[in-house]
């Protein structure tokens, strides 16, 4: 007789680490904040193929989330967003993050900035070889700016261009906007998200291996 796997208990602060990274699109909170939301089913999708999570799991996750209130469902209404408080998970419906994440990094980019404007502002008493220097890394700097708004256009054109003849999702580094460090944010070389019905279907064949 098969072995029953045994059931796994999740804590919020992991099932928030474990959601943080998921893609967001941008909208209007009540005509009045901008809000990220995500699709219940793109968080379940997010949770089984980023973090090996079963469909209940990720369902599990999401309600946890819900109860401890880091996230809160909304709802359309013309061309906005409002709340509509209810913590029972569903696939179809969209939500948004109550609790921000982490403001480490932004402290940290704020700290730079302070002291790169220091830096500037004595800029005239500066030697000529970091002045030269000085230049080379801001070339290398725009450089890179540049290359990443290529890519970001590439990605969309051919996203739209899949989306319209596929209808399913398709994204060229889809972690590069990801909180991760640079190197994984250009692996893998491409994604596709599955389409919604597959999650259910995957749940019972899932389950059923880890039996």
């Amino acid at each position: 007789m098969a072995e029953m796997s045994t059931p796994r208990h999740f804590t919020p602060g992991f099932a928030e680490k474990s959601l943080r990274d998921i893609d967001t699109t941008e909208s209007i909170l009540n005509k009045m904040k901008r809000i990220s939301i995500f699709k219940g089913s793109d968080a379940v999708k997010h949770l089984m193929s980023k973090k090996g999570l079963l469909a209940s799991e990720a369902k599990e996750v999401m309600g946890i989330l819900l109860d401890n209130h880091y996230i809160v469902r909304v709802r359309p209404s013309d061309e906005h967003h409002i709340l509509d408080i209810s913590y029972e998970f569903n696939i179809n419906h969209e939500y948004i993050w109550l609790k921000e994440g982490s403001k480490s990094m932004m402290y940290l980019i704020s700290i730079m900035l302070f002291f790169a404007a220091v830096a500037l502002a004595m800029f005239p008493i500066w030697p000529r070889s970091v002045k030269v220097g000085t230049g080379y890394l801001f070339y290398l700097l725009m450089g890179i700016v540049i290359f990443l708004i290529a890519i970001t256009i590439v990605r969309v054109v051919i996203y739209l261009s899949i989306w319209l003849v596929t209808r399913r999702s398709f994204w060229l580094f889809p972690n590069l906007y990801a909180d991760c460090g640079v190197l994984e944010s250009f692996v893998p070389l491409y994604g596709w998200d599955e389409c919604e019905d597959k999650v259910e279907e995957e749940e019972p064949l899932r389950e059923k291996k880890n039996k």
